[in-house]
C-alpha cells in the first residue's frame, strides 16, 4: 500500500487514505453518529493534515463512548466480576498507551507524508475495537440490575 500511495497523485492518495480510514476493520459494530461525522469530515478533508484532524476528532468521540460503555459495564457486572474487569481495563489501558507510542514511532518513518493521518486512524481504530469489545460484554448482561 505504501508504494502505491507514494506513486499516486495527491488527490488519489487522499482518496485511498479516506477509504483505508473508513474501512479499517469491516464487521465491527459501528456507532452511526460517530461514523457519519467522521465520514463527513473525511469527505471534506483536503490533505493529510485535515485527515489527521478528522481522526483526532473521531478518536475523541470514541473515547467518550468508551467511557460510557465502561461505566455501563461496571454498573451491570455482578459484584464478583468488577475487580476482574477493572484489572482487564487497566491492562488494556497500559497496552493502549504502549501501542500509541509504537504507532507514533513506526508511522513517523513513512516518507510519503501520510504518516500522521494513518497513525491517527490506527489509534482511532484501537479505541473503536475496545468499544466493540465492551459492547459485546454488555450485550451478554441483563439490561438492569446486578446479580
Amino acid at each position: 500500500m505504501r508504494n502505491q500511495c507514494h506513486s499516486l497523485p495527491k488527490s488519489r492518495s487522499v482518496g485511498k487514505i479516506t477509504l483505508l480510514l473508513m474501512t479499517w476493520a469491516p464487521g465491527l459494530a459501528a456507532d452511526p453518529a460517530i461514523e457519519q461525522a467522521t465520514h463527513a469530515c473525511v469527505a471534506g478533508a483536503t490533505g493529510p493534515g485535515a485527515l489527521a484532524a478528522c481522526e483526532v476528532q473521531a478518536r475523541s468521540a470514541w473515547e467518550a463512548l468508551l467511557d460510557q460503555r465502561r461505566n455501563a459495564l461496571l454498573a451491570r457486572l455482578p459484584n464478583g466480576s468488577r475487580a476482574e474487569f477493572a484489572a482487564a481495563q487497566t491492562a488494556w489501558e497500559a497496552f493502549r498507551d504502549r501501542e500509541f507510542r509504537l504507532i507514533d514511532a513506526t508511522f513517523a518513518q513513512r516518507t510519503d507524508g501520510l504518516g500522521a493521518p494513518l497513525a491517527a486512524g490506527a489509534k482511532t481504530e484501537l479505541l473503536r475495537q475496545r468499544v466493540h469489545q465492551l459492547t459485546v460484554h454488555l450485550s451478554n448482561l441483563p439490561a438492569t440490575g446486578v446479580r
